[in-house]
């Protein structure tokens, strides 16, 4: 069923108008940072969704998003959303860092949390307690702060959320509504295998919290009979100490 309804919402997908994006909107801060070589330079998409061509890939930022440049492939995401497109580099947030190749990927900010929208790049997340997560592609996931053992709080990886995908993607696509539909039909067909993907990562994780918590029960029951030995021993020579002087 599920299946069924993402291929509806591609046909429908279809009929929304796309419109061409020809030149950047951004401000930048300082003024003609984005030049420089070195230092800090923020950009924000001004009045309207702004584009930033790099050397390797562009960046499509959604109206009053902000991200800063601290090198040609190193970002900091702040606030909005950001549709990375090829090149490579990383891009760090308040929960963590991404690192990436080619493809493309989503980073949108959901107000206490982060979105990772991984389209079709080589993605690997780094957590702020120092885990790594590979993201494969058709998928998302958000990650947040850290709980009261300093663990990440993240989500399960499960396929992208193709209406909002969709909506998103439409209203920053840079070229016609006709190569939207043509990119759109070639994403469908890359996605099929989707449901087995998420299945095996389902099962995989499955089995992962299935082997944590035997490793706790082990663990347990090790304690229980670390206890019990001491006791035994400490009851062994109170008894030879008082029967056998």
């Amino acid at each position: 069923m599920k299946k069924v309804l993402q291929v509806v919402l591609f046909i429908c997908a279809f009929q929304m108008e796309v419109r061409v994006r020809a030149s950047a909107n951004i401000m930048q801060e300082p003024q003609g940072c984005l030049s420089q070589k070195e230092g800090s330079c923020f950009v924000k998409a001004a009045t309207q969704s702004g584009r930033l061509k790099l050397k390797q890939g562009v960046i499509y930022l959604k109206h009053s998003s902000i991200i800063e440049k601290k090198s040609s492939q190193d970002w900091t995401f702040i606030q909005g959303a950001a549709w990375f497109h090829g090149g490579s580099g990383t891009v760090s947030s308040l929960y963590g860092s991404l690192s990436w190749t080619e493809g493309d990927f989503w980073v949108i900010d959901q107000a206490d949390r982060v979105l990772v929208r991984n389209v079709s790049a080589d993605l690997t997340v780094h957590l702020r307690d120092g885990r790594k997560l590979q993201v494969p592609s058709g998928f998302e996931f958000w990650l947040a702060g850290v709980d009261v053992n300093s663990q990440s709080k993240f989500g399960m990886i499960q396929p992208i959320e193709v209406v909002s995908f969709i909506k998103d993607w439409a209203e920053l696509y840079p070229g016609t509504s006709a190569d939207f539909k043509k990119e759109l039909e070639a994403l469908r067909q890359n996605w099929k295998a989707l449901p087995e993907i998420s299945s095996a990562i389902y099962k995989d994780e499955a089995i992962r919290q299935i082997a944590t918590v035997e490793e706790e029960v082990e663990a347990e029951r090790r304690r229980k009979r670390a206890i019990q030995d001491e006791r035994n021993r400490v009851k062994a020579l109170f008894y030879h100490r008082t029967f056998n002087r």
